[in-house]
């Protein structure tokens, strides 16, 4: 089946918003691009809450079942 890439969403306490919208992204190998392309990117496509922030991850946490773990990611952003 083969390797398998992931981004995530998740919220980032604000002092002002009080959440903002983060994306963590895994990137494929040799992959490059810039945050701001992408936020640029993606903030086109969605309609509301545009995402304020990229982070570059190696591996996004997923379970057995191959569901993201978004709480995981959270707590690496709060640590």
């Amino acid at each position: 089946m083969g390797i398998k890439y992931y981004c995530a969403v998740i919220g980032k306490p604000d002092a002002q918003a009080g959440e903002i919208p983060v994306a963590c992204v895994q990137l494929k190998k040799d992959a490059e691009t810039a945050a701001n392309e992408l936020i640029a990117h993606v903030n086109t496509q969605a309609a509301y809450k545009k995402l304020r922030e990229i982070i570059f991850v190696e591996t996004v946490p997923v379970s057995a079942a191959g569901k993201l773990l978004k709480r995981e990611l959270k707590e690496q952003l709060t640590a």
